[in-house]
């Protein structure tokens, strides 16, 4: 694959794009690896402490250093009777990498909520990403999967050239 590159300087306003030109910038932020995963298991936490959400782990292998991963996750959460806030985070190997503010739960009600983050690992080393919850007041039990219909957390990791 060509490294992706901006038209030469040489370029003016009027030239025909020239196969080397488009050559150029094919490798160019395309989508060379997609994975994903689904958690089903339902688990709670009381917790401050987060927890990995039981299925919700990808281990992908950058072709090259530079690209990008950009991180998708969706995340049904429910809070028990006493009501907590609940959090959600990325972790890359060890290192946390994202981290959402506090996402408020009712008393017995549910909520699905999507987190993104482009992350820029710099390495060709498979890497494994990893999404945990927990209850980040402390109080109250928030519920990841309570296994009602539809209510399922998932993981999508894309690998996107630079």
């Amino acid at each position: 694959m060509a490294t992706p590159t901006t038209l030469p300087a040489t370029a003016v306003a009027g030239d025909i794009l020239t196969a080397a030109y488009v050559n150029d910038l094919r490798g160019a932020f395309r989508i060379l690896n997609v994975t994903t995963a689904v958690g089903t298991a339902s688990q709670g936490s009381t917790s401050a402490t987060f927890t990995d959400i039981t299925g919700l782990s990808i281990t992908i292998t950058p072709q090259s250093n530079t690209n990008k991963i950009l991180i998708v996750s969706t995340n049904a959460l429910f809070a028990s009777a006493n009501a907590a806030d609940a959090g959600i985070r990325f972790v890359r190997g060890a290192t946390t990498i994202f981290t959402s503010i506090p996402l408020y739960a009712l008393a017995n009600n549910g909520a699905t909520c999507t987190s993104i983050f482009l992350d820029s690992p710099a390495t060709t080393s498979a890497t494994t990403y990893k999404v945990q919850f927990n209850s980040s007041a402390g109080t109250g039990t928030v519920i990841s999967n309570l296994n009602y219909p539809n209510s399922l957390s998932t993981l999508l990791v894309m690998e996107i050239s630079a």
